[in-house]
């Protein structure tokens, strides 16, 4: 029999098309409440370099992640992933560390699911990732010329990004809590300013805004 392992996700894992991709076998999604933990946009997306709208500006090329945020709820998608396809996520969230977190469901029932989350700081990142991850980022570097940190404070969400889940979150789920939640309940690097305060000084975003 199948055993199957439930991870919790926050940023493209909201949407379930895109949890897909990596994990084609996966079921049960469902949404759940993530207590004690704030997204952060402060981890440089290996992919997002690849685009030719970062290149210009690698300030713009953030991804998100979680970390420990006491009284903070945050709203997430739960998937099953089988055993046999979890080797398949962690290479998507390759540059981030992982723990188990206690998820409260809507009935009120908690569970307990796997999720990616922030490492501390660039250093921290250096002394503890994976030798995957080293690989792949040393071979983003080579290939980009690209000698910046992994974890930083100084970078901005990447537009493309940021769009993506968002529509999905408006369009697709046509979900308007789960949407001002992702724009509410997450901050810029600098951890002080929301995503919601930052597409609006920027301009961005204003169909969803």
């Amino acid at each position: 029999m199948t055993q199957y392992v439930t991870v919790a996700g926050y940023g493209s894992l909201l949407s379930e098309p895109s949890a897909k991709t990596s994990c084609p076998s996966l079921k049960n999604y469902r949404l759940g409440i993530l207590p004690n933990w704030q997204r952060i946009f402060n981890k440089v997306h290996p992919f997002l370099l690849e685009t030719e709208s970062t290149l210009p500006c690698l300030k713009r090329s953030a991804a998100v992640t979680i970390r420990p945020a006491t009284g903070i709820n945050t709203q997430v998608a739960l998937i099953d992933i089988p055993e046999d396809e979890l080797d398949h996520y962690f290479r998507r969230e390759h540059d981030y560390d992982f723990t188990d977190v206690t998820v409260k469901l809507t009935d009120g029932s908690t569970i307990s699911a796997l999720t990616c989350i922030s490492f501390k700081n660039e250093e921290d990142y250096i002394a503890r990732c994976s030798e995957r991850s080293t690989q792949i980022w040393a071979e983003i570097r080579q290939k980009h010329n690209y000698d910046g940190p992994v974890y930083c404070d100084d970078i901005l969400p990447d537009t493309a990004y940021i769009t993506r889940i968002t529509n999905h979150l408006k369009n697709e789920l046509e979900n308007p809590e789960l949407l001002a939640d992702f724009l509410d309940n997450s901050w810029l690097a600098d951890g002080k300013t929301t995503l919601r305060e930052y597409v609006k000084q920027e301009g961005l975003l204003s169909n969803v805004t």
